[in-house]
């Protein structure tokens, strides 16, 4: 049992990456996730809830839903349990951001791009690997709107990332990259009791990616060793069991 908090969870994950007072956080992920394709300077946490148009339809609640200085639309999910459609739901997810931006009136139907970052704790198929349960096989997958012939990108606005943390083996020693690192952490943050990669980041980053990472680390002690206060007062009847909030 580690000291920090875990990541898998819907609550220890929103706490790390989807809190607007710790937005840097998310931002210096996401520039290491889009590390050598552009810069993220800013960015503002939306509304994650979509009500359905009807009655019949299907309210939809995003994990993180958030929008760059650019005017760029991401959706970052964390799903720590298997899903037979998993990426339909991706799909059906995105399109919703696709669909919100239509405008009444007159419109000339230019879209900002969506992003979609999703986190799983499971593989999706064995297409990408020989092993089902993620020894082998690549655990970052880019899906674009391309042509299907040349593979030259279609439409640089719809655009999947899916991490599948079981693929990703290597050791503290063996990342390379400060996005390695990022996903070193968060795989192993629930069972960590100490900081990794203390000396190992870019001497270039020292004052991004490292402190990013060790505010998420440290945020994940602080919030977990909270959840256990308040589950043993809960047990002793002093108040009821309620999440933690601005720990």
């Amino acid at each position: 049992m580690g000291k920090f908090i875990n990541p898998f969870t819907d609550f220890g994950f929103k706490h790390i990456f989807g809190r607007e007072m710790d937005k840097d956080i998310l931002i210096e992920f996401l520039n290491d996730l889009l590390e050598g394709e552009y810069t993220i300077m800013d960015l503002r946490i939306m509304n994650n809830e979509r009500l359905p148009e009807t009655e019949q339809g299907r309210k939809v609640i995003f994990d993180i839903h958030c929008e760059t200085d650019k005017g760029e639309r991401i959706i970052i999910e964390m799903q720590n349990r298997e899903q037979p459609h998993f990426k339909d739901r991706a799909l059906y997810y995105l399109s919703h951001s696709v669909v919100e931006q239509g405008i009444k009136g007159t419109w000339d139907y230019e879209l900002a791009a969506v992003y979609g970052v999703f986190f799983l704790n499971f593989t999706l198929d064995e297409e990408n690997g020989s092993d089902k349960n993620g020894k082998e096989g690549k655990f970052r997958r880019d899906i674009i709107l391309a042509d299907r012939e040349t593979g030259q990108v279609f439409n640089p606005k719809f655009r999947q990332i899916y991490i599948e943390l079981p693929r990703f083996n290597k050791e503290e020693e063996e990342c390379e990259t400060d996005f390695e690192r990022w996903i070193y952490v968060l795989k192993h943050m629930d069972t960590l009791d100490r900081m990794p990669f203390i000396r190992s980041w870019s001497l270039r980053r020292q004052s991004t990616s490292a402190l990013a990472v060790s505010t998420a680390v440290m945020q994940g002690m602080l919030s977990s060793t909270a959840l256990r206060r308040r589950r043993t007062e809960s047990r002793l009847g002093s108040r009821p069991l309620a999440l933690v909030e601005n720990t």
